[in-house]
């Protein structure tokens, strides 16, 4: 990620200037605890170029005038923001256990009710997998075993205790979806997200409404788990003036069948809630991978916030789709 400059309202940085100009030196360092070879001493000296020539300081820019920091207080935090190492990346590498969160789920449901929700997963699992192993034995073609799978769909879900399970998607995901419908948070980790929900729905119909769709790739995808998973695209917060972690709901990987080429896709179905900080994520997964659709090493890698509303961003735009078939028309 490229370094950034702090950005100090003309309050914050009159008070702070204030504060430092009423202490000598050696009792402001005193009083803030830091020694003379310190990187809070680099930080100060920084504040105090700033003060004395505005305009050569590249490292802190004065803009706006919404107060964000006590005087006291801001030579920690403009520390922390400049001593912040920055990440690059230096190649793709195969995930090992970056995404762990299926390994992590549990519930506060009465055992009986697990052991029922288990054994419908395992119904819906073994329907299909049954189902295409006696089509494959009586060696029915591959298109029509697509098609026949397609029109059995009813028997790749099942609704228990206001849960839907659905493994429609096995293939590609881990199975089944656990989908929770009364949003009550007993089972860890069910998809309860309206916009992740539907997101869903829109793939699945998606999927059976194009036999082809995809048909070119080997494909997989899995949702991450905000603080569990340990997939993220850091970027600067404008905001909040800090380094912080985007975690998209969904990644896709598609690797061409021919090429071996892969295509790597960042899903969030709720991105554009406040569009300042959706900039903010796009210019963090810039930094990163360069422009939507750029190549690194053969791999080319995407974000997409997946928004059916008008986009007032128009910086937005490249990354921004409203169906499912805009998304994926590679």
């Amino acid at each position: 990620m490229q370094n950034k400059p702090y950005i100090l309202s003309h309050c914050d940085f009159e008070e702070l200037k204030s504060y430092i100009e009423s202490f000598d030196e050696d009792v402001l360092l005193l009083s803030e605890n830091i020694r003379a070879k310190d990187l809070g001493y680099k930080t100060l000296c920084k504040i105090k170029e700033k003060i004395t020539n505005e305009s050569e300081t590249k490292t802190i820019e004065i803009s706006g005038d919404i107060p964000t920091l006590k005087a006291e207080n801001a030579l920690s935090v403009l520390e922390r923001f400049f001593h912040t190492k920055n990440k690059e990346l230096d190649k793709f590498e195969e995930i090992k256990d970056e995404i762990c969160h299926y390994e992590k789920f549990s519930s506060t449901l009465d055992f009986s009710i697990v052991e029922e929700i288990n054994a419908k997963i395992r119904k819906v699992v073994e329907t299909k997998i049954e189902t295409r192993e006696n089509l494959e034995s009586n060696n029915i073609p591959k298109e029509y075993i697509e098609k026949f799978l397609h029109l059995q769909q009813n028997e790749k879900r099942a609704e228990v205790y206001g849960y839907v399970l659905d493994s429609s998607l096995q293939e590609h995901y881990y199975s089944p979806l656990v989908i929770d419908k009364k949003n009550d948070s007993r089972i860890i980790y069910a998809i309860r997200e309206p916009s992740e929900i539907e997101f869903l729905q829109d793939l699945q119909k998606y999927l059976q409404e194009n036999n082809n769709a995809l048909k070119q790739y080997e494909w997989c995808f899995s949702r991450i788990i905000e603080n569990v998973d340990s997939i993220y695209i850091p970027y600067f917060d404008s905001q909040n003036q800090a380094y912080r972690k985007f975690y998209p709901d969904f990644i896709f990987w598609l690797r061409h069948k021919q090429s071996k080429e892969y295509k790597i896709i960042f899903i969030d179905p709720k991105g554009l809630t406040h569009e300042v900080n959706a900039r903010d994520k796009a210019q963090g997964f810039e930094s990163i991978f360069g422009k939507n659709g750029s190549s690194i090493g053969g791999n080319k890698t995407f974000l997409y916030y997946f928004n059916k509303q008008n986009i007032l961003d128009s910086s937005l735009k490249i990354y921004t789709q409203s169906t499912i078939a805009e998304i994926f028309y590679l």
